[in-house]
């Protein structure tokens, strides 16, 4: 390979490298955010900890849904 030659890895390619790192990364920030749990170091209320859950389900909901086969985005139309 030459200066400026890049090489051009596949769809399938991406995403076998970067998947696993990004998953892994959701997956620390959990486990870091569930030591927050932890009522003898911090101090929150139900409606704190429920709005927090809600918001990573809401998240969870718009990844998932990417993935699914019709990915496609929506549009409006009459």
């Amino acid at each position: 390979m030459g200066e400026g030659t890049r090489v051009r890895n596949t769809p399938r390619e991406r995403f076998t490298k970067i998947a696993p790192k990004r998953t892994q990364k959701v997956l620390e920030a959990l486990r870091l955010l569930g030591r927050c749990g932890n009522r003898q170091i911090y101090e929150y209320d139900d409606e704190e900890a429920g709005r927090i859950f809600h918001a990573i389900r809401v998240e969870v909901d718009l990844a998932e849904e990417r993935f699914e086969a019709d990915s496609e985005p929506t549009t409006f139309s009459l």
